[in-house]
């Protein structure tokens, strides 16, 4: 049997674990809420991370969807998530690196083989690819975040400037004529 196809057999049991690893980043009752809730509007933080990760495990096995744009819309949602937790960058991506463990501990033995210690190589590779398209994904987040934060502390100070008398509004048709005079 190959990986891929004892792999794909294995998918639910494989992101059921996965999922755990990355809900066992949060704190114990966060934790248990993410695995117990399942109403996925109660719980839109454990929905996006069981179908993410879901969607992400096909991509893995599919070494021909490796289209970084699809990839990157997997992740989106997820790493969207820790971006506006304040994970670290490592913290944020580093659930993707933790399926490595999860990978090595449940092929056990059967890794002794040539042919699947070669395929799981290659597949620790997309692993190692997807991780720099999540740290990508994770930065474009980050920058909007900051971007926000900036505009609105922009808005406020001119807001603050106007009432104390400050800085007043030039009306557009005013500045127009005194632009051409």
């Amino acid at each position: 049997m190959d990986l891929d196809r004892r792999l794909r057999q294995r998918k639910k049991e494989l992101v059921q674990k996965w999922f755990h690893a990355v809900i066992e980043t949060y704190s114990a009752d966060a934790s248990r809420f993410f695995a117990n809730q399942k109403d996925p509007f109660a719980n839109p933080v454990g929905r996006a991370f069981r179908e993410g990760l879901s969607g992400l495990f096909d991509h893995l096995i599919n070494s021909e969807q490796n289209d970084p744009r699809q990839i990157g819309a997997c992740l989106d949602p997820m790493i969207r998530i820790r971006a506006v937790q304040n994970f670290l960058p490592s913290q944020a991506i580093g659930f993707l690196f933790d399926f490595k463990k999860i990978l090595r501990k449940d092929l056990g033995d059967a890794l002794e083989h040539p042919d699947f210690s070669d395929a799981l190589k290659r597949l620790e590779e997309r692993i190692d690819a997807f991780g720099l398209i999540a740290f990508d994904v994770f930065m474009r987040c980050r920058e909007k975040i900051y971007q926000l934060k900036a505009d609105d502390l922009r808005e406020r100070t001119f807001k603050a400037f106007e009432r104390a008398g400050l800085v007043h509004d030039i009306p557009q048709a005013n500045a127009e004529k005194d632009h051409y005079h």
